[in-house]
């Protein structure tokens, strides 16, 4: 049931969707939306959760709502509480309920340009895709009116231009351009310190076996190239030569 709660001035604060769309969370147990002067001044709104750890990051549910309601029914802010208090009359008491965080940044932010050549390709591929004017870099995705099939359009042209392979299921938690942007350097990043490693084992060998090459023929002829003192690799062991044996 959705709480008829007063919100300090005697009216009713009833969002029903942003409450079903918070409730339709498997992490959200409960949710109250309502508003409140903000760390500014300014009136913000603010949804108030039960049931996510509050330890853990609330991000899957910042994009859930983003993914689901039109911009304007999206909280400002999220907060987690254990429990609500309540009236003595049984019902939400508003007036009890925490402040945010002035330190966490708003859910709901407002246009904000793309910063970066990445999110400007982006953002142009979602505006040509989803047929929108302008695309911010926090505008999500499925907000914009993008669907599940011109999402896999959008996957597409992110391989065919960064050759990275992103599921639908990476498009549902990364539904931003700033959140696409991110997880493509993050990719790229490890791509590149993937090859850094293999470069440098190719580099050691490469000197292993130019060090071989100078060797007497005799101990090449026993030490293994790469192998260092003709052992295997790796036994510490060190093979007996000619001159060891007084026969050279």
């Amino acid at each position: 049931m959705v709480s008829r709660a007063q919100d300090g001035r005697g009216a009713a604060v009833d969002p029903v969707e942003t409450v079903a769309a918070l409730r339709d969370v498997p992490e959200v147990r409960d949710a109250v939306v309502t508003d409140r002067a903000g760390p500014s001044g300014a009136t913000v709104t603010v949804a108030y959760l039960i049931g996510p750890d509050p330890s853990l990051d609330i991000g899957q549910v910042r994009q859930r709502l983003l993914s689901k309601l039109p911009r304007d029914l999206v909280p400002d802010h999220l907060v987690v509480l254990e429990e609500f208090p309540l009236t003595a009359a049984g019902e939400y008491d508003l007036a009890a309920l925490p402040a945010p965080d002035p330190q966490v940044a708003p859910v709901r932010r407002g246009y904000v340009a793309p910063r970066t050549p990445m999110e400007e390709k982006l953002a142009a591929q979602v505006k040509q895709i989803v047929g929108v004017d302008r695309v911010g870099v926090y505008d999500s995705f499925f907000a914009l009116g993008g669907s599940s099939l011109q999402a896999t359009v959008l996957t597409s042209q992110i391989y065919d231009e960064f050759d990275i392979n992103l599921s639908l299921q990476d498009m549902f938690a990364n539904s931003t351009v700033d959140e696409l942007a991110q997880i493509i350097i993050r990719t790229l990043g490890e791509r590149a310190s993937e090859q850094k490693i293999k470069e440098r084992k190719r580099s050691i060998k490469g000197i292993g076996l130019a060090i071989h090459g100078k060797l007497p023929l005799k101990l090449r002829r026993i030490i293994p190239p790469g192998v260092p003192c003709g052992g295997s690799p790796g036994d510490g062991k060190r093979l007996r030569t000619p001159a060891d044996d007084g026969t050279a």
